[in-house]
């Protein structure tokens, strides 16, 4: 079996993904369960669940159908990228207010009313986006 004939609806990748801890989506769920194949057993004791409404309530960890060993790592990178937007954003702002006395808080301002946000909401996820991420700001500084 080559690595290209696994498939995302295939019972290995869904057995292999409730093994890890996560959720396959339905989608997949469905397209295997069309093909007629055997089901194993793992997958059958989750879709036995599934229709029982023996999953836990609340909000998941892990959304359905990412592999719990990489959302994390995703997550992280989502957020690092949105940081670096926000930075950018409000620098690149700033530097259209040269003859205000506070032109960061303008900028700010600015991207709040362009993102529909509450200025005080901004200025703080401009604050952590700081604090996590010094070295944009400093690059950010240096692109003129």
């Amino acid at each position: 079996m080559k690595l290209s004939d696994i498939r995302a609806d295939g019972w290995p990748a869904i057995e292999s993904l409730l093994a890890a801890g996560g959720e396959p989506e339905l989608k997949y769920l469905v397209e295997a369960l069309g093909r007629g194949e055997a089901v194993p057993a793992a997958v059958q004791a989750y879709i036995a669940d599934l229709l029982t409404s023996k999953k836990k309530r609340g909000r998941k960890k892990v959304p359905r159908g990412h592999h719990p060993a990489f959302y994390p790592a995703l997550k992280r990178q989502i957020q690092a990228l949105e940081d670096h937007c926000l930075i950018i954003a409000v620098i690149d702002g700033a530097r259209q207010f040269p003859n205000v006395k506070n032109p960061i808080q303008s900028a700010i301002n600015e991207v709040a009313k362009h993102r529909n946000r509450a200025p005080l909401t901004v200025r703080r996820y401009f604050k952590a986006a700081c604090r996590r991420l010094p070295w944009a700001v400093e690059e950010a500084r240096q692109n003129k």
